[in-house]
């Protein structure tokens, strides 16, 4: 059975940011950016070039969606997703997309 929390809150979310700090909490749904500094157009900023973005779907399905972005495209590119529906127990496998898995 599952407790009200992990019903209405279930993602969790962890961030080190070094010095900056960390932070961990389990929440309904999650968005989270990871920029970094480029050189565009003769001039420096910051570009958020990834973002993750965790929901509860209508139907009930949780989804995480990882977006690349890129300044030059008009679009960000989703690199992968995973769905699961825990409360499902013949659904416990999850279902992902994206580009095969590579080492790094």
């Amino acid at each position: 059975m599952y407790s009200r929390d992990q019903i209405e809150r279930p993602f969790q979310v962890k961030c080190d940011a070094g010095g900056a700090g960390s932070f961990g909490a389990n929440a309904q749904r999650v968005f989270v950016t990871v920029g970094q500094r480029i050189l565009r157009d003769g001039r420096e900023q910051m570009w958020e070039s990834v973002v993750v973005l965790a929901a509860k779907e209508r139907d009930g399905t949780l989804r995480t969606r990882v977006l690349l972005c890129n300044p030059e495209w008009d679009e960000p590119l989703e690199i992968a997703h995973v769905e699961s529906k825990p409360w499902i127990p013949a659904a416990s496998e999850t279902v992902q997309s994206g580009p095969q898995h590579e080492n790094l």
